[in-house]
């Protein structure tokens, strides 16, 4: 049986996963500017912060910054790192090869620090994710080097 908070996680993550998709359509029709918009949106209402504001903390206080002074959960955590994934996402289709660099950086760090404290893994693989990032990071990086 499911308590009440693993419901709500399930239902939560159920609704993120819709707007992941919406976010892709924008992406796929060159809407690049929306897509970030609605990043932008989902991290005001679900953290009262845009999501540059994690982009422009340097990478070694991140992680004080979001859970001491934020006081993110670990699913706040992770709904965060989703969402800068996603915008790396935007910024790589739409040739900001630095800004989705430091997209998924940041997103990897959180990932990292969820996986160093977790106690009971999320249905997410955490170690998928940061795989992800760190795919994202490396194609970047050798994408710079060929330019």
């Amino acid at each position: 049986m499911m308590n009440e908070e693993q419901e709500l996680t399930k239902k939560l993550i159920g609704e993120f996963k819709k707007v992941q998709q919406s976010i892709k359509k924008l992406m796929e029709g060159g809407y690049y500017n929306e897509a970030i918009q609605i990043i932008n949106d989902i991290s005001r209402d679900s953290f009262d912060f845009d999501v540059s504001v994690p982009l422009n903390m340097p990478l070694e206080d991140l992680m004080i910054l979001l859970e001491d002074h934020r006081q993110l959960t670990p699913f706040q955590l992770n709904v965060l790192a989703e969402l800068l994934m996603l915008e790396g996402d935007v910024h790589f289709v739409s040739h900001k090869y630095q800004e989705s660099k430091d997209c998924y950086e940041k997103a990897l760090r959180i990932f990292y620090h969820l996986d160093e404290r977790m106690e009971e893994p999320f249905s997410i693989d955490l170690m998928e994710r940061m795989n992800m990032c760190m795919e994202m990071i490396q194609r970047i990086i050798t994408h710079e080097k060929k330019n």
